[in-house]
């Protein structure tokens, strides 16, 4: 009897364990690093996207250049703008956008140095997932 009882615990423990992995692995996603641009001066803004709340940061490093910095996030499977944000104020507060993504989509940033709503300069950063 108390082999049985045993192995049942066992095998519940094993399934919940499975299943909580599961639920663990999807609703973790992969934040994006800091991805720079680099323009005339040197590294001139920079982006970066957080996971939890979807947020997308943007920050306009270099004062007397006029460049803002705009930053986008593409679906790396189908191309797809999901989101963007732009700093046109150089070194003050970075400026964010935040939407209600789907889990475990595969995104990447792309920044650009950006003047009269031109991109100028682009950089796409190292994969990562909603």
């Amino acid at each position: 009897m108390r082999k049985r009882v045993g192995a049942a615990v066992i095998a519940v423990l094993s399934v919940g364990g499975l299943l909580l992995g599961t639920g663990s692995a999807q609703a973790a996603g992969k934040d994006i690093p800091t991805t720079w641009v680099i323009g005339p001066y040197g590294y001139e803004g920079h982006a970066y996207f957080n996971t939890v709340g979807d947020d997308l940061w943007v920050c306009d490093d270099y004062d007397g250049d006029s460049y803002g910095v705009s930053a986008y996030l593409y679906d790396d499977t189908t191309g797809t703008r999901l989101e963007s944000v732009y700093d046109g104020v150089p070194e003050t507060q970075c400026v964010s956008s935040n939407k209600n993504l789907d889990e475990g989509i595969r995104v990447y940033i792309r920044v650009c140095l950006q003047r009269e709503k031109v991109d100028e300069v682009c950089a796409d950063s190292t994969l990562g997932t909603t």
